[in-house]
């Protein structure tokens, strides 16, 4: 079971490196390493990462933010990954089930593993207007942006973006300071 990161606070103005998150979350380095591939975005190219606390906290409010929503007609729910896929329309097909409902089969691109959902005639329909060139796909998913193109982390009612050129330089100074010591009790 997949946890929702909410009781782990960090501070959005602290720059922490990839020990120090696995710390804070309770986590493996491996973790670390699939958030990164699943779209947090490091500070910079260079290897130890380190992490704006506010991008952290905004990506795991993201992923929460995918879990509970309704699947879209072109999505499928990949058991095996855990997550919403949109498979190639064209692999997609239409069988019946066995209480006589249209039924959509397809193959996960991620895994390879097999998807499949009972669906409505107009979801059908939808498909094959996917397989249809002179169409656009994209407008199916509205909300659907790219996450490494700037993050833009909305706080209530103000949105600021994040520089990410001098986090090793305050991530070095907050180190210094003991900004990540135990406060004494």
């Amino acid at each position: 079971m997949a946890k929702s990161y909410k009781n782990v606070f960090l501070k959005k103005n602290r720059v922490y490196s990839v020990e120090q998150l696995m710390i804070a979350c309770g986590v493996t380095a491996n973790t670390v390493s699939n958030w990164v591939k699943e779209g947090l975005m490091p500070s910079d190219a260079q290897k130890p990462y380190v992490f704006r606390g506010a991008v952290v906290v905004a990506f795991h409010k993201h992923q929460r933010s995918l879990k509970g929503r309704k699947l879209l007609p072109a999505e499928f729910w990949c058991r095996s990954c855990q997550a919403s896929v949109e498979p190639d329309p064209e692999a997609v097909t239409k069988i019946r089930a066995a209480n006589g409902r249209p039924m959509l089969q397809a193959v996960c691109p991620s895994c390879s593993s097999k998807v499949q959902k009972i669906t409505h005639e107009t979801d059908c329909d939808s498909f094959q207007d996917c397989r249809n060139p002179n169409i656009p796909t994209d407008c199916c998913r509205e909300e659907k942006t790219d996450l490494r193109g700037g993050i833009w982390i909305n706080m209530g009612n103000q949105s600021e973006i994040y520089s990410s050129e001098n986090d090793r330089i305050i991530h070095k100074w907050q180190s210094y300071a003991g900004r990540y010591d135990e406060k004494p009790s």
